[in-house]
């Protein structure tokens, strides 16, 4: 039989795909702020790839089709215990470099390269991490002090994935999503 094992003090736990939650959130921020715009494409936060070279579908990607899942990608790309995944240093000119056979925004794919991407782009527009932007502006305000989250090899939030929370810290995210007074709790006018 299967035994409930408490916690004796607060502790942080993997919260897996509540991660591309709170990453969404961080755009949504960064979108406030006129960092970006969810109709921005992609490659205009990567100007130091050539258009030309890469996959034609990949020249019309916006902001908005990572958040929905539509990146037009065939596989779902690195989850969290793929081999591949592993192998690869730069996770974001592994993506960029993609043949992406489907029209962004046309076809939903579970892929979490759509939030890592996201992470990236937050990071590139805001000039710091996702964690290090999310921090004053979400995770302070909620009383999460020092947030873990991973990092990919090159240092990048994870954005899909990799964020630990207590059930305490948790739960401040999940009444922030059913709280009418959310505005009020982060700022947004």
């Amino acid at each position: 039989m299967y035994k409930r094992q408490r916690l004796d003090k607060p502790t942080r736990l993997h919260a897996y795909s509540v991660s591309k939650s709170v990453t969404s959130i961080g755009v949504g921020l960064a979108v406030q702020e006129g960092l970006l715009r969810l109709d921005d494409p992609v490659l205009r936060f990567y100007p130091e790839y050539d258009p030309a070279e890469l996959a034609p579908n990949l020249r019309r990607m916006t902001v908005r089709d990572l958040l929905m899942m539509g990146c037009g990608s065939k596989d779902k790309m690195f989850f969290w215990n793929d081999a591949q995944r592993l192998q690869c240093r730069d996770w974001q000119d592994y993506f960029l470099r993609n043949a992406f056979p489907y029209e962004p925004g046309t076809r939903f794919e579970y892929n979490n390269f759509n939030s890592y991407m996201c992470s990236c782009i937050v990071e590139r527009a805001a000039g710091c991490t996702l964690k290090d932007y999310m921090t004053p502006r979400f995770f302070d305000k909620l009383g999460i002090g020092n947030p873990d989250w991973l990092t990919c090899p090159m240092g990048h939030s994870a954005g899909a994935n990799g964020l630990f929370l207590s059930i305490d810290e948790m739960s401040r995210i999940c009444l922030l999503y059913t709280s009418d007074a959310a505005d009020d709790l982060i700022g947004v006018d």
